[in-house]
């Protein structure tokens, strides 16, 4: 059966606050759709004094939540696998995502880990949870296959792909690129001054499918490094993908993210990705997107709801009600998301392999 359009974006809707997906480091700061976002950059947790440091921060934001009208806080961090084993009754009922950072150089030894907290009119749809949770039951049928095998399926279909640098392009080039793109996401909501600022932005790295010189498919991962107690921390996310309607079910989604992916790749074996390797490579992926959760399993990403259930917490490696994702309906304000991931070792797997 053909995949419905629906199943291939991945696009937040945006509300004029901010275009950034990753979202700010430390400390927490309010984000777009009522949120309290942060990443946890004083330390490695890997002690007990800095685990009760963590939490006391962690509840100090949740305590303060429905006092500056916010109703979801999702906080990140990195701890050490043997300490999270010793805490983790004490941050069950929060903790909502684990990813292991095995082949992430030096952060092999440590998890990176998501702490939530939503107020009661915040909650996800238990129906819609077990739809999604078989989504991904579907989406992992679909065997690995390699970066070059991906990219040819939109190659043999006469499709163009390319990463574009919109700072470098002359003026009527970035005026075209503006159009198209503009044009590609609009019925998103976004808005010119949107678009371009995600054109603009050195943290974005932007991929395109092309028919006839005219942009069908695009892709963004958006980079970052993070200071994490003087240890350097570079990740990707992969995020902002759309493709028109007259061209979906061709494969373009998957092509567009695995080219972003090769690129990522190939600036970290130069330790040219913000000047050292990428320790990890994610996606949040919209449960509804059934087409996004299968490329995740095509580029042989690993489910945080598998690691999650590894340590013990089987039904997590969910993100509830974090953001509103344009696409499949829903009878709930925003989307339930399902991160998955690749670190140093496994890009580099995934990219070499022909």
């Amino acid at each position: 059966m053909a995949q419905s359009i629906n199943e291939n974006q991945d696009v937040p809707d945006h509300n004029g606050s901010t275009t950034s997906s990753i979202g700010a480091g430390w400390p927490p700061r309010e984000a777009s759709f009522y949120r309290m976002k942060g990443f946890y950059t004083p330390s490695i947790i890997d002690s007990s004094h800095k685990f009760r440091e963590f939490m006391r921060e962690f509840k100090e934001v949740c305590y303060n939540l429905s006092e500056n009208k916010l109703s979801r806080v999702s906080l990140r961090g990195i701890i050490s696998k043997r300490l999270l084993i010793e805490v983790l009754p004490k941050i069950r009922d929060f903790l909502e995502a684990i990813i292991d950072l095995d082949g992430a150089e030096d952060f092999s030894e440590n998890l990176l880990f998501y702490m939530g907290y939503n107020t009661p009119n915040r909650m996800p749809k238990e129906s819609e949870i077990e739809h999604y949770r078989r989504n991904v039951l579907e989406a992992r049928l679909a065997k690995p296959k390699s970066c070059l095998a991906i990219i040819d399926r939109a190659l043999k279909q006469e499709y163009s792909l390319e990463i574009i640098s919109y700072s470098n392009m002359r003026q009527n080039q970035r005026e075209c690129v503006l159009n198209q793109m503009t044009g590609l996401y609009l019925r998103f909501g976004w808005k010119t001054k949107d678009v371009e600022e995600i054109l603009s932005s050195k943290n974005n790295i932007i991929a395109v499918a092309q028919k006839e010189k005219e942009i069908v498919s695009a892709g963004i991962a958006e980079i970052a490094r993070m200071d994490i107690g003087g240890e350097a921390f570079r990740i990707a996310e992969i995020t902002e993908a759309a493709t028109l309607e007259e061209h979906a079910c061709k494969g373009l989604y998957s092509a567009v993210s695995t080219f972003l992916i090769s690129e990522i790749y190939m600036r970290s074996s130069r330790k040219e990705f913000l000047a050292g390797r990428a320790d990890l490579v994610y996606g949040e992926c919209n449960g509804n997107a059934l087409g996004v959760l299968k490329t995740s399993s095509l580029q042989g990403r690993y489910f945080s709801s598998e690691t999650t259930s590894n340590y013990g917490l089987d039904g997590r490696g969910i993100l509830p009600q974090h953001v509103p994702i344009s696409g499949a309906p829903r009878s709930t304000p925003f989307n339930d998301l399902f991160p998955t991931y690749l670190t140093t070792k496994n890009l580099n797997r995934f990219s070499q392999h022909d």
